[in-house]
């Protein structure tokens, strides 16, 4: 079955996947493992080049982006932003609230939950 497509601007899956990083333990741990996991052809430039490590993690994170941007064009946004908001709104802290109303303001106007 073909399911809508909703189109998220590219800036919305971009800080959406930074904050899932930032404020969910389990994708933290995961980006982490990622981070750590060097490409075998990569390695010896891997480990003594800061700009080869920043060119790898630069394209892990793109195609980590490209994934969730997929995905959540699936999703229903008004249900992802409930979701978003009932997760992560009581953790301690001003910045997961204010990263999280950041990331809404990157959708559409219609798309930005007004009740939230």
């Amino acid at each position: 079955q073909d399911q809508e497509k909703n189109t998220v601007p590219s800036a919305f899956a971009v800080y959406l996947t930074g904050y899932l990083i930032r404020y969910d333990k389990e994708w933290r741990n995961w980006w982490h493992d990622q981070v750590k996991s060097t490409p075998s052809l990569w390695r010896p430039s891997y480990l003594f080049s800061s700009t080869t490590r920043q060119l790898v993690v630069r394209e892990r994170y793109r195609q980590v982006t490209l994934a969730v941007r997929k995905r959540v064009e699936t999703l229903d946004i008004a249900k992802l932003c409930d979701l978003l908001y009932n997760r992560y709104i009581e953790l301690p802290g001003k910045y997961p609230k204010h990263h999280l109303a950041l990331l809404f303001a990157f959708l559409p106007t219609e798309q930005q939950p007004q009740a939230l």
